[in-house]
């Protein structure tokens, strides 16, 4: 009897054990892959991270620190740790296309922001490859329009561009969606457009002071990132320049305050900045649970596997309708 006793519960242990091998092993493993860390992708992140706690799973954090092989090195670790799904942060298409079809050919699913497209080639429409459709082209254009547009009521002319990394196409876009609206406002004039390496608040801010030196001008600033702007808002500062428009992009507490009391004049936002790691998190969990794809996000185009970010501009009038998210 007792032989039995012990054979019975030698079973139950190793089953016990199965168990919770496999439980261990049907753990959701969801990845988000950003550039870099400030406090927008932080926010990317921190979505990531609360998705994956609602749903029960696994979440890896990874930074590609503005260096490209460093971005393909962490997608190929998400391949090696056997990732579930990702949602990778747009830096280079080029070079980060080949490790993409990869991830898909593994089994993953991926979400990008819909730049990507034309760089996925026969992989463009694969079954697990969904794409964010941030128009920042139109961003942009609706930013620089709002600026212009404050300018020419304050009987102001001379505008300065900072932008971003040159080279990234979002940066590229938000840029060609300045020049569309300065084509719109032929009042006017852009001085200069300067590209700042890694979106850098402290060069953005060297930047800013000698543009003030070089060109005193300047009546405003038009900045393709907040912490830039921050940046080109405390050199006019201490310039004694507070005379200055600055309108920015994206909007977190901080911006949102300056933009209140009047040291930043208008911001634009492309959405919340998670809706690419979350929106895939949970087509992710439709397909695994088997329901319907059209309930999961909110959708551009689902046939074209296009999830919807929307853009949206405010100024001192309007930012009470904001409530900043990070």
């Amino acid at each position: 009897m007792k032989r039995v006793l012990s054979i019975l519960v030698c079973v139950l242990l190793v089953l016990s054990s199965f168990c919770a091998f496999a439980e261990e092993e049907d753990t959701i493993k969801w990845g988000t892959c950003v550039v870099g860390i400030d406090d927008y992708t932080n926010a990317i992140l921190t979505g990531g991270r609360d998705i994956c706690e609602e749903f029960g799973w696994e979440h890896y954090e990874y930074s590609a620190e503005y260096d490209v092989q460093k971005q393909v090195n962490a997608i190929e670790s998400a391949i090696t740790a056997g990732l579930d799904g990702m949602f990778i942060q747009d830096l280079d298409f080029v070079s980060v296309a080949p490790i993409i079809k990869k991830a898909l050919d593994a089994g993953m699913l991926i979400i990008v922001p819909e730049t990507f497209r034309d760089y996925m080639d026969e992989y463009e429409n694969h079954e697990n490859l969904y794409y964010v459709y941030w128009d920042e082209e139109e961003l942009g254009y609706l930013l620089g329009d709002a600026l212009f547009t404050e300018m020419e009521e304050a009987g102001k002319s001379q505008v300065y561009c900072i932008a971003g990394t040159q080279g990234r196409v979002v940066i590229t876009n938000r840029t060609n969606g300045y020049l569309r609206a300065l084509e719109e406002h032929p009042d006017i004039n852009s001085i200069n457009i300067v590209y700042i390496e890694n979106d850098d608040r402290s060069k953005a801010m060297a930047a800013a002071e000698d543009a003030l030196i070089s060109n005193p001008e300047v009546e405003a600033f038009f900045v393709q990132n907040e912490a830039m702007g921050w940046g080109v808002q405390e050199a006019c500062e201490l310039a004694g320049r507070t005379d200055i428009m600055i309108a920015v992009c994206d909007c977190s507490t901080t911006t949102r305050e300056m933009i209140k009391d009047g040291r930043l004049t208008v911001t634009g936002i492309d959405g919340v900045p998670w809706v690419g790691t979350v929106s895939g998190a949970k087509i992710l969990k439709a397909k695994l649970d088997g329901t319907p794809l059209e309930d999961a996000v909110d959708w551009y185009d689902m046939d074209q596997h296009l999830v919807l970010s929307t853009n949206e501009i405010y100024t001192a009038e309007t930012i009470d309708n904001y409530t900043a998210i990070y």
